[in-house]
């Protein structure tokens, strides 16, 4: 049963990723697709697409690793658009290769593509146009035949007969990922040996943001929630109800003067690098009468943690979030707080 059941997961998957990509390929043939750019963390976004693909290493001799520094500026990108770009280009990696490295590494190229000297992390002008991040997804896998590396971006490009039919796929992936990246004013180029393996490398420009994670955590100002995040908090509302449940009101006068007048309030730690979702479940949760601790990033829920001045009952963890995603976190939670002394919901408003 369960066997049947993963392969309808996996066959479903599989049929909405096609839908996907002909949708997003129609919208694209059209000049129909709109950017929806924001400040995206590319390490942490790189972290949450190796967990989601780590399946695909299934029977392999494969390691996924993510080499991206912590303080590399943020980029100015889609990121949903963004997630699709190294979804494709990770998964064709870990598919051509049987054994050895899926590597994702990143750095500070200038607008030829060149690694600029004197220029660190440290010194770089906030989104000087002069400058990009140049995102490169590396493999040891079976490589591309030259003759082919021109036609690899090509729509319903497979190579040869026996590639198709050893490894299958739409053709789609690189091509809608190529129009992608320029979309975002990028480029997209590979370089591959056969036998050796392959290095897909794409730019993208860099945000004028910055994240500090030493800022104190913040009480921003009430905010009006959007459909996606009432979604996303009666879902937190839903699993707070259902297991965290607090003294109930008992409607007999009398016995009510035996209930104690100071109830203890169970201590959340909610992390979200987005203001504005915080603020919204800061809201739901104070109304159901829970004390609520807020934290804007990774770094800053474990700093608060690590003081060691105050006991949570839960913490609410964002996935995706700048410099650490929630994945991180969680790891570095559970070195020293076993899931029984400290539960943790991870949180996504992604599908």
């Amino acid at each position: 049963m369960y066997h049947s059941l993963n392969a309808q997961q996996l066959s479903g998957r599989r049929l909405n990723e096609l839908v996907d990509n002909i949708l997003d390929f129609a919208k694209l043939k059209n000049h129909k697709l709109e950017l929806q750019l924001q400040s995206v963390g590319l390490r942490s976004i790189v972290e949450v697409i190796l967990t989601v693909c780590e399946p695909l290493t299934a029977g392999k001799d494969l390691q996924l690793i993510n080499v991206i520094a912590p303080e590399l500026p943020l980029v100015l990108a889609d990121e949903n658009r963004l997630q699709q770009i190294l979804y494709n280009l990770i998964g064709n990696a870990i598919k051509f290769t049987e054994s050895g490295i899926v590597e994702i590494s990143a750095k500070i190229v200038d607008t030829d593509g060149e690694t600029p000297l004197g220029v660190s992390l440290s010194n770089l002008p906030p989104s000087s146009p002069d400058f990009q991040i140049a995102v490169t997804v590396s493999d040891t896998g079976i490589g591309i035949p030259a003759a082919n590396l021109d036609r690899i971006f090509e729509a319903f490009e497979q190579g040869d007969g026996s590639t198709v039919r050893q490894y299958g796929g739409t053709g789609l992936g690189l091509t809608l990922s190529k129009q992608f990246v320029e979309l975002h004013g990028g480029k997209i180029y590979a370089a591959s040996q056969v036998g050796i393996g392959s290095h897909f490398t794409f730019t993208l420009p860099i945000s004028p943001e910055t994240i500090h994670p030493s800022e104190p955590a913040i009480n921003p100002q009430p905010v009006t929630k959007t459909n996606g995040l009432e979604s996303k908090n009666n879902r937190i509302k839903n699993y707070l109800t259902s297991n965290l449940k607090l003294p109930q009101a008992v409607p007999n006068a009398a016995y009510q003067a035996d209930v104690p007048l100071q109830v203890e309030q169970f201590k959340l730690l909610i992390v979200d690098d987005d203001p504005i979702n915080l603020q919204v479940l800061n809201n739901h949760l104070s109304l159901q009468n829970y004390s609520v601790i807020q934290a804007l990033n990774g770094e800053q829920a474990l700093s608060i943690l690590e003081s060691g001045q105050q006991h949570f009952d839960l913490i609410i963890l964002d996935i995706m979030m700048p410099r650490m995603s929630g994945y991180e976190v969680c790891a570095k939670l559970r070195e020293k707080y076993p899931s029984h002394e400290l539960p943790v919901v991870m949180l996504t408003a992604k599908n």
